[in-house]
């Protein structure tokens, strides 16, 4: 699911639209709703892709999510 494999589109592997969402939670923080707005514009992923990689995210620690506001975590 995370390492793409020879017959995966590399615009949808987690690691690939986890990076786009990281580069968006650079400039600013986001609602969550606003968040897949503008990722989806950019790599055209479902919703459930989405949600599967802010779940990684934030599993990983890159991102806190309190009150639907994603906000990159800063505090390594």
């Amino acid at each position: 699911m995370i390492k793409p494999t020879k017959h995966q589109k590399l615009k949808t592997n987690i690691l690939v639209v986890g990076a786009e969402i990281l580069i968006l939670l650079k400039k600013e923080e986001l609602l969550i709703e606003e968040l897949f707005i503008k990722t989806s514009k950019k790599t055209s992923i479902a919703l459930d892709l989405f949600l599967d990689t802010i779940t990684y995210l934030w599993l990983m620690n890159f991102v806190d999510i309190k009150k639907e506001i994603v906000k990159l975590n800063v505090s390594k």
